[in-house]
């Protein structure tokens, strides 16, 4: 299984269609195909790791007063195209 269901960059695909669909989180990656059942209950019920976790380094340039913003962090490990 890659990490959160196919990859870092589908969280945000299953994300808006657990939310355009009133869905749960399981039940909109279930519905696009990017996890099965089991893999599902492994991360997120059994809280067993995921067999592949990608690491990722940020650039602390963008921090100001020591954080960075969600959205920064998620664009600069390519799980999201562009700020919002």
């Amino acid at each position: 299984m890659n990490f959160l269901f196919g990859g870092l960059a589908a969280f945000p695909k299953i994300a808006h269609y657990a939310l355009d669909n009133d869905l749960t989180l399981k039940d909109a990656a279930l519905k696009l195909g990017f996890v099965t059942e089991a893999e599902f209950d492994k991360v997120f019920r059994a809280h067993e790791a995921p067999t592949e976790v990608p690491e990722h380094t940020i650039d602390a340039s963008e921090a100001v007063d020591g954080r960075i913003r969600l959205a920064n962090v998620l664009r600069q490990a390519g799980a999201a195209s562009a700020m919002s």
